[in-house]
């Protein structure tokens, strides 16, 4: 999985996040609007865990989350 970070739609707090998944199709990109505040809670994408750490106007920091065995 290739993603990559688009920037910050100010006006509605969201980010933006072109995900590539090689296996399915590797000229394909599967664009993202991501809530910022809802994001930094945890999110799914592309069959994974993830978390928002931090995020600028040229940046996002995201951590892969493992599911917790219950």
């Amino acid at each position: 999985m290739v993603l990559t970070y688009r920037g910050i739609e100010e006006g509605i707090r969201a980010c933006l996040i072109d995900v590539v998944i090689p296996d399915l199709d590797p000229q394909r990109a599967y664009k993202h609007r991501l809530d910022i505040a809802a994001a930094e809670k945890g999110f799914r994408m592309a069959g994974l865990n993830f978390k928002l750490v931090s995020i600028s106007k040229n940046y996002v920091r995201l951590i892969r989350e493992t599911p917790t065995a219950q």
